[in-house]
């Protein structure tokens, strides 16, 4: 099945976030009922899944235990200057950099599931 970046943000939006910022890598959605953000990577994952990034610190395990929803492995952390909500540190460059924890989404419907979840964390 082919995820559609469009089908994405819609499904997003009509599950109560708000679109806050967004450039070519990334879109920043905030829950609209606990503030929280996170970021929807358009490059990365699609159409096979669609890449989310939650803050570094937020426990997961809640997420990744919903069918479809998993931790991205080996790396767990996604880098991204462009992630300007979540803290820095060093990666491969000479300055920090933004990062959090990225997660992998198999489908929409595991997405309407995840945005869910995400609201009451």
């Amino acid at each position: 099945m082919s995820i559609d970046r469009s089908e994405v943000e819609n499904l997003i939006e009509r599950s109560g976030f708000v679109r806050s910022h967004e450039t070519k890598k990334v879109v920043e959605y905030r829950s609209s009922h606990n503030g929280k953000v996170f970021y929807f990577r358009t490059e990365i994952g699609l159409p096979e899944y669609i890449r989310l990034v939650v803050h570094p610190h937020e426990e997961i395990a809640g997420l990744i235990a919903l069918t479809g929803v998993t931790a991205n492995s080996p790396k767990e952390f996604q880098h991204g200057s462009n992630m300007s909500r979540f803290p820095k540190k060093m990666n491969r460059g000479k300055d920090e950099i933004h990062y959090g924890r990225a997660l992998n989404v198999s489908s929409l419907t595991a997405l309407s599931d995840l945005a869910s979840a995400f609201h009451k964390l």
